[in-house]
Formats: C-alpha cells, sequence, structure tokens
C-alpha cells in the first residue's frame, strides 16, 4: 500500500469536489512518507461527501474499506487484501473540541503543502493545545521533535489562543515552544485547563453546558459502538508470554492503546472485564487476554466474546500463520518461528480482526 500515493489521491478528489477541510495530523513527513492515521477537520455539511470520495478512492486500489462507528467522528480503513499489518486511516472531525471549550469550529485553510489544504490554527491545536489541555503531554516526551510551532502556526497561535487561554499565558506558551522547553510546558498544563474552562464558561455559557451533555452522551453511548478488537492469546508458555509482550511494547499500528488483561478469576471479575473490554473497544484500543495455561485455569470463564484468538504451539502453521476456522476468528503460529516473525504475523492477524470487526453489515454478505 503506497499510503502517499492514497492520501494525495483523496486529497485532489476533495479539492476537486470543493470540500471545505484541514489536514489536523498525518502529513508532516510528505511527500517522503504519511502517518497511518490522518486526522481531518472537515466542515459540518460536506463530511459525507469526503467520506464517499475518500471511500471510493480506496476501493479502487483493491483495498478491503471499513466503516467503525461514528462515536468519535465519521472514519474509513483500509488496508491491504494480502496478510499485513499495513493499514490507513482517514479520521475526520467538524469541530475541535476539549470538555466545554471549542478550540476550533470549522476549518479555513490559508495554505497548501503539496494537494492538502492547510489551516495553521487547526494542525497546531491538534499536535500541541489540545494534547496539553488533555494532559496527553507523553507524546512530547516520546516524539520531542513534535513540540515545535512553524512560523505560520505560530502566527495563528498569537492572534488566536489569547481567546482561548488569555494575552499572558499565551505569553509563555509561545516562549516554551520557542525555546523546545518540554518540562515547562508541561507545567502549563493545569493553569491552562483552568483558564481555558474559565473563558469557555464565560462566553458561552449554554454552550458549556450542552458540551458537557454532549459529552456525558458519548460516554453512554461507548458501550454500544465497539471498534478495537479483542484477542486472546493462548497456548504454550513463554512463547505466548513473550509474543503478548512484544504485541504490548511494540507497534500500537492505528490504535489508541494496547491493553492487556489477564484471564478473569471468577465470573464476577469476568462480567466487570466485559464492560471495560466494550469501553475500551469504543477507544479503538486492542485488549489482549492471556489464556495460557498458566494464566486460564478450568473453571474461569470469559464474557466477552473474542474477535480473534491466537494460539501459539509447535506445529509449523502455513506461511507462519494459519487460520483454523473458516471465520477467520482462531489463528494458530508457530513457536518455531522466530518472535520477530510471530509478532508480524500476530499483528497482520489482528488488523484483519479490526477490519472484519468494522465491516458494515451489507459487505459481510457479501464476502
Amino acid at each position: 500500500m503506497n499510503k502517499v500515493e492514497l492520501v494525495a489521491a483523496i486529497a485532489e478528489c476533495w479539492n476537486q469536489a470543493g470540500v471545505s477541510y484541514g489536514i489536523a495530523h498525518g502529513i508532516d513527513e510528505y511527500p517522503r512518507a504519511t502517518g497511518r492515521d490522518i486526522d481531518v477537520l472537515v466542515d459540518r455539511e460536506h463530511v459525507s461527501r469526503a467520506i464517499a470520495l475518500a471511500e471510493r478512492v480506496l476501493r479502487d486500489q483493491g483495498l478491503l474499506v471499513a466503516r467503525p462507528p461514528r462515536l468519535w467522528g465519521e472514519r474509513v480503513l483500509a488496508a491491504d487484501s494480502a496478510l499485513s499489518d499495513d493499514v490507513l486511516e482517514i479520521h475526520t472531525a467538524v469541530r475541535i473540541a476539549w470538555r466545554n471549550v471549542v478550540l476550533v469550529a470549522e476549518p479555513k485553510a490559508t495554505m497548501r503543502v503539496g494537494p492538502f489544504a492547510i489551516d495553521p490554527w487547526v494542525s497546531i491545536v491538534k499536535r500541541i493545545i489540545l494534547p496539553l489541555l488533555a494532559g496527553s503531554t507523553d507524546k512530547f516526551v516520546r516524539a520531542p521533535a513534535e513540540f515545535h510551532a512553524t512560523p505560520e502556526e505560530r502566527m495563528a497561535l498569537q492572534a488566536r489562543l489569547p481567546r482561548v487561554i488569555g494575552a499572558t499565558l499565551t505569553s509563555t506558551v509561545l516562549e516554551a515552544l520557542d525555546e523546545r522547553d518540554i518540562p515547562r510546558a508541561l507545567r502549563l498544563v493545569v493553569p491552562l485547563r483552568r483558564a481555558a474552562m474559565w473563558q469557555a464558561a464565560s462566553r458561552r455559557p449554554v454552550g458549556s453546558i450542552i458540551s458537557v451533555l454532549r459529552g456525558f452522551g458519548r460516554r453512554a453511548l461507548q458501550l454500544n459502538s465497539p471498534c478495537g478488537p479483542v484477542v486472546v492469546l493462548t497456548g504454550e508458555s513463554p512463547h505466548t508470554a513473550n509474543l503478548a509482550l512484544a504485541l504490548t511494547r511494540g507497534d500500537r499500528l492505528v490504535f489508541t492503546s494496547v491493553v492487556q488483561r489477564p484471564w478473569p478469576p471468577s465470573a464476577v471479575a469476568a462480567i466487570i472485564g466485559a464492560f471495560r473490554d466494550r469501553l475500551d473497544s469504543s477507544r479503538q484500543r486492542l485488549v489482549l487476554y492471556d489464556a495460557t495455561s498458566d494464566g486460564a485455569r478450568p473453571g474461569r470463564v470469559l464474557v466477552t466474546r473474542p474477535d480473534l484468538t491466537i494460539e501459539v504451539r509447535g506445529a509449523t502453521a502455513s506461511g507462519g500463520a494459519a487460520a483454523s476456522e473458516r471465520d477467520g476468528t482462531t489463528a494458530v503460529l508457530s513457536w518455531s518461528d522466530s518472535s520477530a516473525d510471530r509478532a508480524q504475523h500476530a499483528r497482520a492477524l489482528i488488523i484483519r480482526a479490526f477490519m472484519r470487526k468494522n465491516l458494515s453489515r451489507d459487505l459481510q454478505a457479501a464476502r
């Protein structure tokens, strides 16, 4: 899958169709590369058209296409038809907000990078301001190069951030960015949150209440919007344990995080775990259960129905991975393969389970 060409082709379709959008994240390395997930702010009236055009481009390339629930915005996923962990996600949003603070309500692109329409305010909000408000600051520690502002983004911050957090804090944020001072930025999280929430409540009291209620409503809908796969690992230890470790610490693919859980020790724990599984799944997390002979004793149950069960055993599986059920929900990996190959095969199987879980019902019936 050539993601650079695919994403560029989607942007060209949007441009020709007059879709109003601004790329928020995912093209920082263009034209050398793009990310697995492309975040796009789209005018509310143009979202359906944007998704339909993206889906058409992807299907025309012979890719497997899926559509997760709309809880976090319209998304389209594409994966190679071959067994691969290569995947692309186009994730649209109609606004960028945190709690009662609406940071961006619509895209106003003022520049282009290749075929991509760019709104510098959208890109800097997505990369810097929103993570600071949300407390997702570990990304700056993992990737300090992201903690910067282009000249255009700096101008956008100077013009628009004072309305969100005030002039004094805006100056402090700009100084931290100019000096690439991440520790200083981390110390700003609490005052930024306080200032942003207070200013939003003062300017938009009714809108703030609506935003809070919308947040509660979204939480209530999470139980009915699973999209991330639940995977059970079973077989011979320590090979299964090593595979779980590789999946937990390795490439997260398009998942927001990887959650590893032990086999539930009782029926009550299993029921509680099922609720947690659906919440994590709704947030596009990968949930892993360890069901090795050491971890899953007789009599213990799992209420959650797994999307994929991977067994690690001595018998060699054709091509390193083999589905042992017609629906592909169970697969076998051989411990005679290298640990790196097992992890690679497992990731590919997980992506296939993820795509299968999010195929529309009419597509599933046609398969």
